[in-house]
């Protein structure tokens, strides 16, 4: 059954610039009621709702502690989960360490780190190695790259406008399903997002918060499998050749439906494939048929860069995930996008499991 994946409120200014945030709660809340309401009215069920901030351009990193204590408050008061801590272009793993360290204030914190060049890159890797006990906080933090992006997406979601604004994320993984194997299916899944969009419409109608637009990437939920699909149009394992192809068509689908339904976009809209949100996805790393190499192909064709992904620092050396990194960057050089990449390190060896309190079990993939 779909449904929305996260309603995510766009506020253009930081709690951490403001002496008084509670004007800014006060909003928040009174737009997630009357989102609640509007819901109700069109019986659309959603996941959650997420408030994404601007970067901390001026924020000195010693006070990133303070800004995600500021921020836990502001989460626990809206209930809401937030995306407050991003930072751009850092060039020393201390800085990634205070980041981490304030992530593991909230597990309703997330947080991303914006690469603009390669060099960059290997504080993140040093900072993989040198925190891979936390494997846990890796979940919520992830780098984007050459640049942001709007979208409803966490971690990487943040506000980029001077303007209060709304996007909203789909969980419809089965609806896209279902008008692939039967093609009658395909405007029931063009009714569905117009619905959303209207709702989205009256939202800002009511609020003056404005429709930034739907994000209508395909993106997965542990039985709702986005890497199924991929192999049901392939007709082979995702490690096959033809996957490319696959996610290719899937990402025209996306395209025609936003055509189709009439709605506005926003962020990336093509397929998603974060290994530990996927079952399908954990089964073929635990196979060690799908590897972070086979990964970063795929990011050829789709959004998903490397999302998602456990890696064991333990059995490989940094230059060789450097130079992972480095294929992945260059694509969102050549693909003109922005890409996104989530590992999770862990100590533990490829073919191992991490526990996971929010994602259950995650296979340690090969690279």
């Amino acid at each position: 059954m779909a449904i929305i994946r996260a309603v995510t409120i766009h506020v253009p200014e930081h709690p951490e610039a403001r002496s008084d945030q509670g004007d800014l709660i006060d909003r928040v809340k009174s737009l997630v009621e009357v989102s609640r309401k509007l819901l109700s009215k069109y019986s659309i069920e959603c996941w959650g709702f997420r408030v994404s901030f601007p970067t901390l351009e001026h924020v000195k990193a010693n006070t990133l502690r303070d800004v995600a204590e500021n921020l836990s408050i502001f989460s626990s008061e809206c209930g809401v989960v937030v995306a407050g801590l991003h930072l751009d272009h850092v060039r020393d793993v201390r800085v990634y360490e205070l980041l981490i360290n304030s992530l593991e204030l909230s597990d309703e914190l997330f947080g991303s780190v914006l690469v603009s060049d390669v060099e960059q890159l290997n504080y993140y890797v040093e900072c993989l190695w040198r925190f891979s006990s936390k494997s846990e906080v890796f979940t919520r933090l992830a780098v984007v790259f050459p640049r942001r992006v709007t979208t409803p997406y966490f971690p990487i979601s943040t506000s980029l406008s001077n303007l209060w604004g709304v996007s909203i994320a789909l969980r419809y993984a089965d609806l896209v399903k279902a008008a692939l194997t039967d093609p009658s299916m395909y405007e029931a899944l063009v009714s569905y997002v117009r619905k959303v969009a209207a709702f989205c419409s009256e939202v800002e109608a009511h609020t003056g918060i404005k429709c930034l637009g739907l994000d209508l990437s395909l993106s997965p939920w542990m039985s709702e499998s986005v890497g199924e699909i991929v192999e049901l149009v392939n007709r082979a394992d995702i490690s096959e050749p033809g996957s490319g192809w696959a996610v290719f068509k899937l990402n025209q689908l996306i395209s025609k439906l936003a055509t189709d339904a009439n709605v506005n976009v926003t962020g990336f809209n093509e397929v998603m494939l974060p290994v530990a949100e996927d079952n399908l996805l954990k089964k073929r790393a635990a196979e060690g048929k799908l590897k972070v190499r086979d990964l970063v192909h795929l990011a050829a064709y789709c959004v998903a860069g490397v999302d998602m992904t456990a890696i064991s620092v333990a059995s490989y050396k940094k230059e060789k995930l450097k130079k992972i990194l480095y294929d992945t960057y260059s694509l969102s050089l050549i693909k003109r996008r922005s890409i996104g990449v989530r590992l999770i390190p862990s100590e533990l060896k490829p073919g191992d499991v991490i526990k996971s309190k929010r994602f259950g079990d995650i296979p340690i993939a090969y690279l």
